[in-house]
C-alpha cells in the first residue's frame, strides 16, 4: 500500500552550492543484506565525503531520511539528525518479495523541505526472504462479543473522580459485527447495517429491490473485470440510495455506517462528514462513500465474511492483518475481495475441514459459492479436474490435487452465476428505503452546531475535568433533547435508549426509570448520567474503540479492562481517551498498520481525525527520539486525542448527532430550575456555556430544504457473528 503521500512527498529546491562529491549510502557495518519482514537494516550516509559538511542551501538543523525500495519508494523506514551518519530501519511489511530491493537516503532540512541533489540510493541490494512462520501478536480472536446485559433500571453515578490514567476514544455506538448473506462479500442480511430487524429495518426487513435486466447485465459483465466493491460504491453512490436515506446528509451519513461497517457513526465520523459533503455535494459523497467501503474496518468485514462462510472459523490477527494490508484501499491498489475466496475455497484446509475427497470437495464448494449442488452436466465438465483432486492422495500428486482445486474455484468465482449472486445481493441490501414510518415522524429537521463560544467554553472544561460521557449526559438531559423527544419524559427514555443503546427500552425499562427520576433538569440529568456509566453503555464503548482500531471484538479479558478504564474517573487525561491510548499502544495496532513508524502514524492519524496526515505532522512526530516502542506510540496517540481538533470534531458531533432537532417537535415547558437553555450548563462540574442555541444549516435549491434526521436504528449484537473493524 502506498504510503500517505503527506508523509513522504519531497519537494525539491534550488541548491546554490554544491558537495564536493556526489552524496553516498554504504550498508553499515553488521547491516544484512537479507532476511524478512521486521529486519533492522542500517545504512551510512555521507553528504560529500567529509563528516563535517552540510549543505549551503536550506535551514538547519538537517535530518537523513531512509527511504525503502519496492513497492512504495516514498516509504519513510528511518531517520537520523545530522548530514552524515548511520541511519536505520526495519524492512517494511508490505516489502516485494524475489526483487532486489535498494534504499535510498536524502537530507531534509528543519521546515521538511527535501535538499536538492542530497539523495543516494545504496548499490547493495538487499534480499527480502519470506517469513518462515507468521508470528500473530495474539491468539485467535474469540468471535463474537457477548451482548451486555442490560440493566433496566440505570442507577445514577456519581460526580467523577480524578485518579491517574491515561488516553482513547469517546463515543462510540452499538457493536458492528458483519452478517454474510448467502456468500457475498457485502452488505448485511438483515436490512440498513444488517441484524435483527429495528428502528428503519423493522419496517423495510432490508429487502431491497432487485436489478433490472439491463442492469443485471450490464453489472454481471463490469464484475468479470473489476472488484466486486466497485459496484458496491456505485450503488451506494447512487442518486437512488441518496433518496431511500431521506435525501438529506445526516441521513446518508448515518446508512452509510450502518449499511457498511455495522454502527452507527460516531460524533467525531458525523462532524467530518457533514461539512465535506454541504462543501463538496455529490462528489463528496461519493468520496465518502469510498472511504468507508475500502476503509480497513469495511476489508476486515469482508475478510472475516469468507473466512467464516469458508473455513467455519474467523481469521486470527496475523491472518487478519495479512488480508486487509493486501485487498485494495481508499487510493491504493490492492487484491480483489473474490481474491480471498479463490485462496481460502482452493486451500488445504478448506480441503481437510469438507472431507479431503474430489466428491465432498465438489459438493461443498459449489454449495458454499453458489448455494446449491453440481448438476451432473457440470461433474461432466470437471471430471479431469475431479480426478487429478481425488489423485492428491498420494503425495506425489500434492500439488496436482492442489492446483486443479484451484482451477475448480476459479472457474465458479469466475463465472456469470457467481457475479450475478454478488450483484441480486448488493441491490437487494442497499437498495431499500429508510422506514418510511420513521421518517414520517422525524419532519423536517436542522442539524445540530455548537456557537463559537460554546465550542470554546466545551474545549476548557476538558482542561476542567470534563469527559466525553458527561459531555454527551449534558446533551441527552438538555431541554432541546427533552423537546426533540416530545417534551415527555417517556420520549427522553426512549430516545436515550436509542441513542446509547441501539435499540428501545423494554416496558419495564421505561416504568424503572419513570419511577426512578423526576421529570425536571436534575431527574433528566441524573437519567443520562446513568445511562452513560452503565455496563451496558461501557461495553459499547470498549467493542467499538476494538473494532475501530484492531479490526476486532476485544478478548473477554480486554473487556472488563476497558471497563475498569471507563470507570476509573478522570486525572491528567479522559477514560476514553486512556482507552485509546492502551489500544494504539499495542504491537498488535503496530504489526496492523503495516509494522513501521510511518505506517503507524498514517493510519493513528486515519483512525482519529479520519484525515490524512500532514508533512509537517509526520516530521515532527516521526523524529522524535528513539526508542520507538510501545510508550513512543503511546505518547503519540495522547499528542492526536489531546489535541484541539480532535476535542473540536467530538463536540461537534455530540451536537449533530443528538442536538438535531425535528421542526414538527412539541414546545418544551418551563421545566423546575431551568436557568437556561443550553445543554453545556447541565454537565456536571461544567465550565460550559450559556443557552444552546442552535445552527440551521440551509441545503437545497432556494436555501430552504432542511435536513432529516435519521434516528439510530440497530442493535449490532449477532448471536452468531463477531468481527473486526477502521477511517478512511
Amino acid at each position: 500500500m502506498a504510503l500517505v503521500g503527506a508523509v513522504a512527498v519531497p519537494t525539491l529546491m534550488s541548491k546554490s552550492a554544491i558537495a564536493a562529491t556526489s552524496p553516498t549510502l554504504t550498508p553499515a557495518s553488521g547491516s544484512p543484506s537479507s532476511g524478512p519482514v521486521g529486519t533492522t537494516v542500517a545504512y551510512a550516509y555521507s553528504y560529500d565525503g567529509t563528516t563535517t559538511d552540510c549543505p549551503a542551501t536550506g535551514t538547519p538543523p538537517y535530518t537523513i531520511v531512509l527511504k525503502w525500495d519496492q513497492p512504495d519508494p516514498t516509504e519513510i523506514i528511518g531517520s537520523a539528525s545530522g548530514c552524515d551518519g548511520t541511519v536505520s530501519g526495519r524492512v517494511p511489511n508490505d516489502a516485494t518479495l524475489g526483487v532486489p530491493q535498494h534504499p535510498t537516503a536524502s537530507l531534509y532540512d528543519s521546515t521538511d523541505t527535501e535538499i536538492a541533489l542530497s539523495g543516494a540510493q545504496t548499490s547493495s541490494a538487499f534480499s527480502v526472504t519470506p517469513t518462515p512462520t507468521p508470528t500473530p501478536t495474539r491468539t485467535p480472536t474469540p468471535r463474537p462479543t457477548p451482548t451486555p446485559t442490560q440493566r433496566p433500571t440505570p442507577t445514577p453515578i456519581q460526580t467523577v473522580t480524578p485518579i491517574p490514567t491515561v488516553t482513547p476514544k469517546p463515543t462510540p455506538t452499538p457493536t458492528p459485527l458483519p452478517t454474510p448473506t448467502p456468500f457475498v462479500i457485502g452488505g448485511g442480511g438483515g436490512g440498513s447495517g444488517g441484524g435483527t430487524p429495528q428502528g428503519g429495518a423493522d419496517c423495510s426487513a432490508g429487502i431491497g429491490r432487485g436489478p433490472t435486466a439491463t442492469e443485471l447485465e450490464a453489472d454481471v459483465t463490469e464484475l468479470a473485470s473489476t472488484d466486486p466493491t466497485a459496484l458496491e460504491i456505485d450503488l451506494l453512490s447512487s442518486a437512488e440510495y441518496y433518496n431511500d436515506a431521506g435525501s438529506n446528509t445526516l441521513g446518508f451519513i448515518n446508512r452509510i455506517y450502518d449499511d457498511v461497517l455495522r454502527h452507527d457513526p460516531t460524533p467525531i465520523e458525523i462532524a467530518t462528514a457533514i461539512p465535506a459533503i454541504v462543501a463538496g455535494g455529490e462528489a463528496a459523497r461519493s468520496q465518502l462513500v469510498e472511504d468507508v467501503v475500502l476503509s480497513p474496518e469495511a476489508r476486515a468485514i469482508r475478510v472475516d465474511q469468507v473466512y467464516h462462510a469458508l473455513l467455519k472459523r474467523y481469521p486470527d490477527s496475523a491472518e487478519l492483518a495479512s488480508w486487509v494490508n493486501q485487498l485494495a484501499g481508499p487510493g491504493s491498489k490492492g487484491l480483489s475481495g473474490n481474491n480471498v475466496v479463490e485462496t481460502l475455497a482452493g486451500s488445504g484446509p478448506y480441503y481437510t475441514l469438507v472431507g479431503a475427497s474430489a466428491s465432498t470437495f465438489v459438493a461443498a464448494v459449489y454449495e458454499d459459492l453458489l448455494n446449491r449442488a453440481p448438476t451432473p452436466a457440470e461433474l461432466t465438465a470437471d471430471a479431469s479436474l475431479i480426478a487429478q483432486i481425488q489423485a492428491g492422495t498420494n503425495v506425489a500428486n500434492a500439488a496436482s490435487s492442489a492446483a486443479a482445486r484451484k482451477t475448480v474455484v476459479a472457474n465458479l468465482v469466475g463465472g456469470s452465476e457467481f457475479r450475478t449472486d454478488e450483484v441480486t445481493s448488493f441491490f437487494a441490501n442497499y437498495l431499500h428505503p429508510t422506514c418510511k414510518e420513521l421518517v414520517a415522524q422525524e419532519c423536517a429537521s436542522s442539524i445540530g452546531v455548537p456557537t463559537s463560544a460554546e465550542l470554546a467554553n466545551t474545549l476548557t472544561s476538558f482542561q476542567s475535568g470534563q469527559t466525553e460521557e458527561d459531555i454527551i449526559a449534558g446533551a441527552l438531559s438538555s431541554p432541546q433533547y427533552y423537546q426533540n423527544h416530545g417534551s415527555s419524559q417517556t420520549g427522553l427514555i426512549k430516545g436515550v435508549y436509542q441513542d446509547l443503546l441501539g435499540r428501545a427500552p423494554t416496558g419495564a425499562e421505561v416504568s424503572a426509570a419513570l419511577a426512578a427520576y423526576t421529570n425536571d433538569l436534575s431527574g433528566h440529568q441524573n437519567f443520562a448520567k446513568a445511562m452513560v456509566g452503565s455496563l451496558a453503555y461501557q461495553d459499547l464503548v470498549v467493542s467499538l474503540d476494538y473494532h475501530q482500531l484492531l479490526l476486532r471484538a476485544p478478548l473477554p479479558t480486554e473487556q472488563d479492562a476497558g471497563q475498569g478504564i471507563l470507570q476509573s474517573g478522570r486525572s491528567l487525561q479522559t477514560p476514553d481517551e486512556l482507552l485509546i491510548e492502551q489500544i494504539a499502544s499495542t504491537s498488535e495496532f503496530y504489526a496492523d498498520a503495516g509494522g513501521t513508524d510511518s505506517r503507524f502514524l498514517v493510519r493513528a492519524i486515519q483512525s482519529l481525525f479520519l484525515r490524512r496526515a500532514t508533512t509537517a505532522q509526520a516530521d515532527v512526530i516521526l523524529n522524535r527520539p528513539p526508542p520507538h516502542d510501545s510508550t513512543w506510540q503511546a505518547a503519540v496517540t495522547q499528542t492526536l486525542v489531546d489535541s484541539s481538533e480532535y476535542r473540536s470534531n467530538f463536540i461537534n458531533g455530540v451536537y449533530a448527532k443528538f442536538l438535531t432537532y425535528s421542526v414538527c417537535a412539541v414546545g418544551t415547558p418551563n421545566l423546575t430550575g431551568d436557568a437556561s437553555t443550553g445543554f453545556l450548563t447541565n454537565v456536571p462540574g461544567g465550565l460550559l456555556g450559556l443557552g444552546i442555541f442552535t445552527a440551521v444549516l440551509l441545503m437545497g435549491i432556494a436555501a430552504v430544504a432542511f435536513f432529516t434526521i435519521e434516528r439510530r436504528r440497530f442493535s449490532r449484537m449477532y448471536p452468531n457473528e463477531g468481527p473486526p473493524q477502521h477511517p478512511w
